[in-house]
């Protein structure tokens, strides 16, 4: 299953660049924002779309990242706690063997 999930992500990157390299002419096309209301104007100095594409991606990325990161803590402190009252109950019946032993 591993190897089969690495060549899926070769294959993904590989298809990746060839999309990017078949059409470097629209994608380095240069765009720049701008925003006017009545009393404010603001715009951005021109960047190839590629950027733009790139930092949608990574900015994706790192959400979904802090979402995953914030549901294995939850659940490192569900486990935590779990154990904790594993061990409580074990190490309650292990005292009660001992007291029925030395009875």
């Amino acid at each position: 299953m591993k190897l089969f999930k690495q060549f899926i992500i070769i294959l993904l990157v590989v298809l990746f660049f060839i999309t990017f390299f078949q059409n470097y002419d629209k994608l380095s096309k240069e765009v720049s924002f701008q925003f006017s209301l009545y009393f404010i104007r603001w715009g951005t100095t021109p960047f190839p779309l590629w950027l733009i594409i790139l930092i949608s991606f990574a900015i994706g990325y790192l959400i979904s990242f802090m979402f995953n990161v914030s549901h294995i803590m939850t659940h490192k402190n569900k486990i935590r706690a779990l154990n904790r009252a594993l061990k409580e109950k074990d190490d309650a019946i292990i005292k009660q063997d001992l007291d029925k032993q030395n009875r």
